[in-house]
Protein backbone atom coordinates (compact mmCIF):
# COMPACT_ATOMS: atom_id res chain seq x y z
CA UNK A 1 0.00 0.00 0.00
CA UNK A 2 1.29 3.44 -0.93
CA UNK A 3 2.49 5.71 1.86
CA UNK A 4 0.30 8.66 2.80
CA UNK A 5 1.60 12.19 2.34
CA UNK A 6 0.38 14.63 4.95
CA UNK A 7 -0.44 18.32 4.56
CA UNK A 8 1.21 20.99 6.70
CA UNK A 9 -1.97 21.27 8.79
CA UNK A 10 -2.09 17.49 9.35
CA UNK A 11 1.57 17.46 10.39
CA UNK A 12 0.83 20.24 12.88
CA UNK A 13 -1.93 18.09 14.40
CA UNK A 14 0.37 15.09 14.54
CA UNK A 15 3.00 17.28 16.20
CA UNK A 16 0.60 18.18 18.99
CA UNK A 17 -0.08 14.52 19.74
CA UNK A 18 3.63 13.72 19.54
CA UNK A 19 4.48 16.52 21.96
CA UNK A 20 2.06 15.03 24.50
CA UNK A 21 3.95 11.74 24.22
CA UNK A 22 7.30 13.51 24.53
CA UNK A 23 6.18 15.28 27.69
CA UNK A 24 5.10 11.99 29.26
CA UNK A 25 8.40 10.32 28.40
CA UNK A 26 10.36 13.12 30.05
CA UNK A 27 8.17 13.08 33.15
CA UNK A 28 8.66 9.36 33.74
CA UNK A 29 12.39 9.87 34.27
CA UNK A 30 11.62 10.54 37.94
CA UNK A 31 10.01 7.09 38.27
CA UNK A 32 13.17 5.26 37.15
CA UNK A 33 14.13 4.15 40.64
CA UNK A 34 14.40 0.95 42.64
CA UNK A 35 11.11 -0.10 44.26
CA UNK A 36 8.88 1.64 41.72
CA UNK A 37 6.40 -0.60 39.91
CA UNK A 38 5.45 -0.62 36.23
CA UNK A 39 1.76 -0.51 37.07
CA UNK A 40 2.28 2.72 39.05
CA UNK A 41 4.10 4.24 36.08
CA UNK A 42 1.29 3.16 33.77
CA UNK A 43 -1.33 4.75 36.03
CA UNK A 44 0.66 7.99 36.12
CA UNK A 45 0.82 8.04 32.31
CA UNK A 46 -2.88 7.24 32.06
CA UNK A 47 -3.77 10.16 34.34
CA UNK A 48 -1.45 12.58 32.55
CA UNK A 49 -2.86 11.67 29.15
CA UNK A 50 -6.43 12.04 30.39
CA UNK A 51 -5.51 15.40 31.95
CA UNK A 52 -4.79 16.82 28.49
CA UNK A 53 -7.84 15.09 26.96
CA UNK A 54 -5.77 12.53 25.08
CA UNK A 55 -7.09 9.01 24.57
CA UNK A 56 -4.80 6.20 25.68
CA UNK A 57 -4.02 2.90 23.97
CA UNK A 58 -6.40 1.31 26.47
CA UNK A 59 -9.18 3.77 25.58
CA UNK A 60 -8.66 2.95 21.89
CA UNK A 61 -8.69 -0.83 22.45
CA UNK A 62 -5.19 -1.02 21.05
CA UNK A 63 -3.61 -2.54 24.16
CA UNK A 64 -4.65 -3.88 27.60
CA UNK A 65 -3.12 -0.89 29.45
CA UNK A 66 -2.48 2.79 28.83
CA UNK A 67 1.20 2.08 28.05
CA UNK A 68 3.55 -0.83 27.57
CA UNK A 69 6.51 -1.21 29.92
CA UNK A 70 9.17 -3.75 28.94
CA UNK A 71 11.71 -4.63 31.64
CA UNK A 72 15.17 -6.09 30.94
CA UNK A 73 14.74 -9.04 28.56
CA UNK A 74 11.17 -8.15 27.55
CA UNK A 75 11.80 -6.72 24.11
CA UNK A 76 8.47 -5.03 23.44
CA UNK A 77 4.81 -4.77 24.50
CA UNK A 78 5.41 -5.68 28.13
CA UNK A 79 2.18 -5.46 30.16
CA UNK A 80 2.69 -3.29 33.29
CA UNK A 81 2.66 -5.35 36.50
CA UNK A 82 3.29 -4.99 40.22
CA UNK A 83 6.83 -6.42 40.21
CA UNK A 84 9.08 -3.69 41.69
CA UNK A 85 11.92 -2.41 39.58
CA UNK A 86 15.36 -3.33 40.93
CA UNK A 87 18.75 -1.66 40.98
CA UNK A 88 20.48 -2.44 37.68
CA UNK A 89 17.29 -2.90 35.64
CA UNK A 90 16.51 -1.20 32.36
CA UNK A 91 12.96 -0.68 31.14
CA UNK A 92 11.32 0.72 28.03
CA UNK A 93 8.17 2.80 28.23
CA UNK A 94 6.14 2.96 25.00
CA UNK A 95 3.39 5.57 24.89
CA UNK A 96 0.76 5.94 22.17
CA UNK A 97 -2.17 8.33 22.33
CA UNK A 98 -4.81 10.06 20.26
CA UNK A 99 -5.35 13.82 20.51
CA UNK A 100 -8.15 15.42 18.52
CA UNK A 101 -8.23 12.50 16.10
CA UNK A 102 -4.47 12.26 15.49
CA UNK A 103 -1.96 9.80 16.92
CA UNK A 104 1.28 10.25 18.83
CA UNK A 105 3.78 7.45 19.46
CA UNK A 106 7.16 7.26 21.16
CA UNK A 107 9.34 5.19 23.49
CA UNK A 108 12.37 5.63 25.77
CA UNK A 109 14.52 3.18 27.71
CA UNK A 110 15.54 4.16 31.26
CA UNK A 111 18.21 3.07 33.76
CA UNK A 112 17.24 2.02 37.28
CA UNK A 113 20.00 2.82 39.77
CA UNK A 114 23.48 1.41 39.18
CA UNK A 115 23.36 -0.18 35.75
CA UNK A 116 26.20 -2.31 34.40
CA UNK A 117 28.60 -0.93 31.81
CA UNK A 118 27.22 -3.34 29.20
CA UNK A 119 23.68 -2.15 29.75
CA UNK A 120 24.78 1.46 29.56
CA UNK A 121 26.46 0.66 26.25
CA UNK A 122 23.27 -1.02 25.06
CA UNK A 123 21.04 1.93 25.90
CA UNK A 124 23.48 4.40 24.38
CA UNK A 125 23.66 2.27 21.23
CA UNK A 126 19.86 2.15 20.99
CA UNK A 127 19.64 5.95 21.17
CA UNK A 128 22.43 6.51 18.67
CA UNK A 129 21.10 3.89 16.25
CA UNK A 130 17.69 5.56 16.28
CA UNK A 131 19.32 8.94 15.65
CA UNK A 132 21.35 7.44 12.80
CA UNK A 133 18.12 6.21 11.23
CA UNK A 134 16.63 9.69 11.53
CA UNK A 135 19.67 11.27 9.90
CA UNK A 136 19.31 8.83 6.98
CA UNK A 137 15.86 10.19 6.11
CA UNK A 138 15.81 12.46 3.08
CA UNK A 139 13.53 13.18 0.15
CA UNK A 140 14.65 11.05 -2.78
CA UNK A 141 16.06 8.34 -0.53
CA UNK A 142 14.28 5.20 0.56
CA UNK A 143 13.19 3.48 3.75
CA UNK A 144 15.97 0.96 3.08
CA UNK A 145 18.49 3.71 3.83
CA UNK A 146 17.07 3.92 7.36
CA UNK A 147 17.57 0.21 8.05
CA UNK A 148 21.14 0.28 6.77
CA UNK A 149 22.03 3.28 8.92
CA UNK A 150 20.44 1.84 12.06
CA UNK A 151 22.14 -1.52 11.70
CA UNK A 152 25.55 0.01 10.95
CA UNK A 153 25.41 2.21 14.05
CA UNK A 154 24.31 -0.69 16.25
CA UNK A 155 27.23 -2.78 15.02
CA UNK A 156 29.62 0.06 15.78
CA UNK A 157 28.70 -0.42 19.45
CA UNK A 158 28.90 -4.19 19.28
CA UNK A 159 25.12 -4.56 19.45
CA UNK A 160 22.54 -6.23 17.21
CA UNK A 161 19.13 -5.10 15.98
CA UNK A 162 16.19 -7.46 16.44
CA UNK A 163 15.11 -7.81 12.81
CA UNK A 164 11.46 -8.74 13.24
CA UNK A 165 10.28 -5.36 14.56
CA UNK A 166 9.66 -2.38 12.29
CA UNK A 167 8.55 1.22 12.41
CA UNK A 168 5.37 2.41 10.71
CA UNK A 169 3.53 5.27 9.18
CA UNK A 170 1.27 7.18 11.55
CA UNK A 171 -1.67 9.53 11.16
CA UNK A 172 -5.29 9.23 12.20
CA UNK A 173 -4.47 5.58 12.85
CA UNK A 174 -1.53 4.31 14.87
CA UNK A 175 -0.22 1.95 12.22
CA UNK A 176 -0.24 3.05 8.59
CA UNK A 177 2.03 2.32 5.61
CA UNK A 178 4.90 2.18 5.06
CA UNK A 179 6.77 -0.29 7.26
CA UNK A 180 10.16 1.07 8.28
CA UNK A 181 12.95 -1.55 8.45
CA UNK A 182 15.70 -1.30 11.04
CA UNK A 183 18.10 -3.69 9.34
CA UNK A 184 19.60 -3.93 5.88
CA UNK A 185 17.18 -5.46 3.37
CA UNK A 186 17.79 -6.91 -0.09
CA UNK A 187 15.26 -4.54 -1.66
CA UNK A 188 15.63 -0.77 -1.51
CA UNK A 189 12.37 -0.12 0.29
CA UNK A 190 9.77 2.60 -0.24
CA UNK A 191 10.74 5.97 -1.74
CA UNK A 192 10.77 8.79 0.83
CA UNK A 193 8.63 11.76 -0.15
CA UNK A 194 7.75 15.12 1.35
CA UNK A 195 4.80 14.86 3.73
CA UNK A 196 5.43 11.32 4.94
CA UNK A 197 5.20 10.80 8.72
CA UNK A 198 6.48 7.61 10.33
CA UNK A 199 8.21 6.13 13.35
CA UNK A 200 11.79 4.88 13.69
CA UNK A 201 12.01 2.47 16.65
CA UNK A 202 14.75 -0.18 16.53
CA UNK A 203 15.10 -2.69 19.37
CA UNK A 204 18.72 -3.52 20.21
CA UNK A 205 20.36 -6.32 22.18
CA UNK A 206 23.95 -6.91 23.28
CA UNK A 207 24.12 -10.15 21.32
CA UNK A 208 22.13 -12.14 18.80
CA UNK A 209 18.90 -13.34 20.36
CA UNK A 210 15.31 -14.24 19.54
CA UNK A 211 12.18 -12.68 21.02
CA UNK A 212 9.30 -15.09 21.67
CA UNK A 213 5.64 -14.13 21.97
CA UNK A 214 4.48 -15.00 25.48
CA UNK A 215 1.20 -16.52 26.64
CA UNK A 216 -0.27 -13.09 27.38
CA UNK A 217 -0.51 -12.63 23.62
CA UNK A 218 1.35 -9.29 23.70
CA UNK A 219 4.84 -9.31 25.17
CA UNK A 220 7.86 -10.54 23.23
CA UNK A 221 10.60 -11.81 25.53
CA UNK A 222 14.19 -12.96 25.02
CA UNK A 223 14.01 -16.26 26.87
CA UNK A 224 17.80 -16.50 27.12
CA UNK A 225 17.72 -13.46 29.43
CA UNK A 226 19.35 -11.01 27.02
CA UNK A 227 18.42 -7.42 27.87
CA UNK A 228 17.07 -5.10 25.18
CA UNK A 229 16.67 -1.35 24.71
CA UNK A 230 14.56 0.80 22.41
CA UNK A 231 13.93 4.42 21.55
CA UNK A 232 11.11 5.45 19.23
CA UNK A 233 10.68 8.78 17.50
CA UNK A 234 8.02 10.02 15.12
CA UNK A 235 9.42 12.02 12.21
CA UNK A 236 7.88 14.17 9.50
CA UNK A 237 9.60 14.51 6.13
CA UNK A 238 9.72 18.16 5.04
CA UNK A 239 11.01 19.66 1.81
CA UNK A 240 14.02 21.07 3.65
CA UNK A 241 14.77 18.24 6.09
CA UNK A 242 13.29 16.10 8.83
CA UNK A 243 11.23 17.27 11.80
CA UNK A 244 11.39 15.00 14.87
CA UNK A 245 7.86 15.46 16.22
CA UNK A 246 8.55 13.58 19.47
CA UNK A 247 11.54 15.78 20.29
CA UNK A 248 10.34 19.38 20.09
CA UNK A 249 13.56 20.85 21.54
CA UNK A 250 15.32 20.85 18.19
CA UNK A 251 18.36 18.76 17.30
CA UNK A 252 18.80 15.42 19.03
CA UNK A 253 21.54 15.25 21.68
CA UNK A 254 24.30 12.65 21.66
CA UNK A 255 22.87 10.78 24.63
CA UNK A 256 19.35 10.09 25.94
CA UNK A 257 18.02 13.28 27.58
CA UNK A 258 17.03 11.94 30.98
Amino acid sequence: MKAIRRTAVEILRLRRAAEVVASILRSVSSFARSGETPITIDRFCHDELRRVSARTALDLNLYPCATSISVNNVAVHGIPNTQPLMDGDVFTLDVACELDGWMGDGAWTYFVGNVSADRRRLVSAAWKATCAGIRAVCVGGSTGDIGRAVEAEARRFGCVVLPGFVGHGIGSRLHEPPSIPHVRRVTGGVAIETGMVFTIEPILALEKTDATLMDDGWSYTCLDGTATAQFEHTVAVLSDGVDVLTFPDGSLPDLPPW
